[in-house]
């Protein structure tokens, strides 16, 4: 993605440190981390939308 100039989300280093916002399977997100993660990606589509060519 790096090398062709294509534009990521990083989900990890948002979650990496909020266990809390797992469901009780330790995989899936509970309502806080989804709330979490649905507003980094808005932003990084807004972000991304604003400066493609």
């Amino acid at each position: 993605m790096t090398e062709q100039h294509i534009p990521t989300d990083e989900h990890f280093e948002l979650v990496k440190d909020h266990a809390e916002w797992t469901s009780g399977d330790g995989v899936h997100f509970n309502g806080q981390g989804n709330e979490a993660l649905a507003k980094q990606v808005a932003e990084s589509v807004l972000e991304n939308l604003s400066t493609a060519p």
